[in-house]
């Protein structure tokens, strides 16, 4: 600490540390003149009017209709093989058991 020419630590250094931290660390909200302004703006461009025989969705990359799953379809002759392989253990258990 020798930019302040002390040896110890006060309690304004912490509280002026945890102050600069906070700082920071957290962003403010923007102003309440700063929002109402925007939305000023924003509301004084009127809505487009849709054609009535048809819905308006948002772009596809905002709609919830695309498929986000992939399925894995195991093939017939995978299967067979899985259950052969299933008969087999249960033999050899049943046989340890004997």
């Amino acid at each position: 600490m020798e930019h302040v020419g002390r040896e110890e630590l006060e309690l304004e250094d912490i509280r002026l540390a945890i102050q600069q931290q906070v700082h920071n660390s957290f962003t403010e909200p923007p102003s309440v003149e700063y929002l109402l302004e925007l939305g000023s703006q924003r509301n004084q461009q009127p809505f487009s009017l849709a054609d009535k025989n048809r819905v308006l969705l948002p772009p596809a990359h905002h709609c919830l209709t695309a498929q986000n799953y992939q399925l894995n379809v195991r093939k017939k002759q995978r299967l067979n093989e899985d259950e052969e392989t299933q008969e087999e253990t249960q033999n050899g258990e049943e046989q340890e058991q004997d």
